[in-house]
């Protein structure tokens, strides 16, 4: 995301894009980026995706984190993956109200 130094998540077309497209993604955001977007009903990808990088507050060392699972992520077989998130990527824009 453009903006990162802020406690709270301002989604632009970089998260959209993904959400649409129906692919997991990992967030160079805000810290609590993630928890903004699950507040609105989202899901996201903690089954295959450690995502405490979104707990953070260091922009720096969240950073990293999320390199890290990049890496992590890059390393996996995308069959598997794809099939392991299948049922959130069907349900993106469905909202828990």
């Amino acid at each position: 995301e453009s903006i990162d130094d802020i406690d709270f998540g301002v989604f632009t077309e970089k998260t959209a894009k993904p959400i649409i497209a129906k692919r997991p993604f990992v967030v160079f955001g805000s810290h609590g980026h993630l928890k903004a977007l699950k507040s609105l009903g989202f899901k996201t990808f903690s089954s295959v995706i450690d995502e405490s990088y979104d707990n953070e507050p260091y922009r720096k060392k969240r950073f990293a984190m999320v390199m890290e699972e990049m890496a992590k992520l890059n390393a996996l077989d995308p069959v598997e993956v794809y099939k392991k998130l299948h049922m959130i990527l069907k349900r993106l824009f469905q909202q828990s109200y």
